[in-house]
């Protein structure tokens, strides 16, 4: 069978360990439909690659520096990557799968094991009745069907699929400032103010504004962390640094007024930090 090369599934490795790169990139090279298009070694660095390359299918470790894999999966919502997830913790299996994740690969994998992923991807992108699965046994038959239909659509899919900013995780805050993507650990910020449809972040050594409103933060922020001192206001807790009248005075300097409506739940906080 003669193969286009414009018919190749470009393929991205995110993972921290230098030879799982490259085991993962030999069975690439064994596979006359798939491409190398990049490697990343942490989650922050994924995350940039995905969105500007649109990989056909993303080869993601769980346990990666900075943002794990199930966070990177949280952030980038649906995308029209197959992610095909590989670790040595089958316990991250079924979590994985609540992201449609195509398939899971336990540490340590042979070539096999692989190849029956690379199938599930072809099926899941329509491409199974132009491209037969590959087998090891069965040989490959011609067909006039062209699966670039398929692969424009899927790009163009995920195009048009932005993510939409905040992204809340476990941790962190991702907000999209100055056109950059920035993670903020709910520990760095320290206050929030708000400003029409947009929030100042007041982070310990940075300042970021961001469009979102004050109250999609307090549905979405830690609630044991941060508390609302009036309504266009919010502090973190363990930022506060003392209360002065009616003002608190937060630990990067910044002062937030106390209005009469959130005093008497301000003053619980203050208390039971200083006693």
């Amino acid at each position: 069978m003669k193969i286009d090369p414009k018919l190749k599934l470009t393929c991205l490795i995110v993972d921290d360990n230098k030879a799982a790169h490259e085991l993962l990139l030999m069975h690439i090279k064994d596979v006359e439909y798939l491409s190398y298009c990049g490697s990343c070694y942490d989650g922050v660095q994924a995350l940039t690659m995905i969105q500007r390359l649109i990989p056909d299918i993303v080869f993601l470790d769980v346990q990666i520096p900075r943002l794990s894999g199930i966070e990177l999966m949280q952030i980038l919502g649906k995308t029209s990557s197959s992610i095909i997830m590989i670790t040595g913790y089958a316990k991250y299996a079924i979590e994985g799968y609540n992201y449609d994740v195509v398939d899971f690969i336990e540490k340590p994998f042979e070539f096999p094991r692989f190849l029956r992923a690379i199938n599930r991807v072809c099926e899941r992108r329509s491409l199974y009745a132009a491209m037969q699965p590959l087998s090891l046994m069965a040989d490959q038959r011609e067909t006039e069907n062209d699966p670039m239909d398929d692969l424009q659509a899927a790009k163009q899919q995920s195009l048009q699929g932005k993510i939409n900013f905040p992204v809340y995780t476990d941790k962190c805050i991702w907000i999209k400032a100055n056109k950059k993507q920035i993670p903020l650990d709910y520990g760095e910020i320290c206050c929030i103010e708000a400003s029409g449809n947009y929030c100042i972040f007041y982070a310990t050594e940075d300042t970021h504004r961001t469009r979102v409103t004050i109250s999609e933060l307090l549905d979405n922020l830690p609630s044991d962390l941060f508390a609302q001192t009036q309504r266009a206001f919010i502090v973190n807790r363990d930022a506060i640094k003392e209360l002065e009248g009616n003002e608190l005075l937060m630990i990067n300097d910044v002062k937030a007024r106390v209005s009469e409506e959130f005093r008497s739940e301000i003053f619980k906080v203050v208390n039971k930090r200083y006693g």
